[in-house]
């Protein structure tokens, strides 16, 4: 494939009170599975065939203007009227030089990758403040957290190798996921990365490297009421 380009595509993920996931729904299961019909007996037998894997050449993918929504009912200690919301826009993914033989890399591809996340508390602000839609989307794109990544991918083994990049990135948003480990409630906490990453799979196991910058502001927690208040 020479060039493929995706635009402004969505996808709603959600997640109910039992653990289950919408996109389960899009497999089949063993059971409903068709069972092949027997062969008679005097049918000739097949001789074996040798699978072989996708070899895959794709020289240019591009994404642009993406959206995920995620609906999360399944939070370990988080109330029954409050599931997770998490919205990530703007998303735009860049991939050249994928060669693949199997799920194996022939040589590390080109990747970038951006988009903005807003979490549940700034969706409603921003909700709130706006008269209409379009007012509502401008207004979480200036709140959202950016995140940036520039660099390379291989895969079989796993090497990745770029330059990582967060800004005012809102970790609240991923607060319930941790909630009963955390002594206080966090109530906001916006962090800036800027950072070089590398990733490499070793027959002794994961190879990482970081060397860069971090930054934590904006940080509002509230002590955790007693038992029963």
């Amino acid at each position: 494939l020479a060039s493929v380009k995706l635009t402004q595509p969505a996808l709603s993920i959600s997640r109910d009170r039992e653990g289950a996931w919408n996109v389960q729904r899009w497999s089949k299961t063993t059971a409903a599975a068709a069972q092949p019909a027997p062969k008679p007996a005097s049918a000739p037998v097949s001789p074996a065939v040798k699978e072989v894997g996708w070899s895959v050449d794709l020289r240019d993918f591009a994404l642009d203007g993406g959206s995920l929504r995620v609906d999360d009912a399944y939070v370990d200690g988080l109330p029954d009227a409050e599931p997770v919301r998490i919205d990530v826009r703007a998303i735009q993914l860049g991939l050249q030089a994928l060669a693949l033989n199997g799920a194996r890399t022939t040589a590390p591809a080109k990747v970038q990758f951006s988009a903005r996340l807003l979490g549940p508390r700034e969706i409603d602000q921003a909700a709130s403040k706006a008269s209409d839609k379009s007012t509502a989307v401008a207004l979480g794109a200036v709140t959202s957290g950016v995140l940036d990544w520039r660099g390379q991918l291989g895969l079989q083994p796993l090497m990745v190798k770029g330059a990582l990049k967060l800004d005012r990135f809102p970790l609240q948003a991923f607060e319930p996921y941790a909630r009963g480990q955390l002594p206080v409630r966090l109530l906001r906490a916006e962090t800036g990365v800027k950072a070089n990453v590398a990733v490499k799979e070793l027959p002794a196991g994961l190879d990482i490297g970081v060397t860069g910058d971090v930054l934590l502001a904006d940080v509002l927690v509230h002590s955790r009421p007693a038992a029963g208040a």
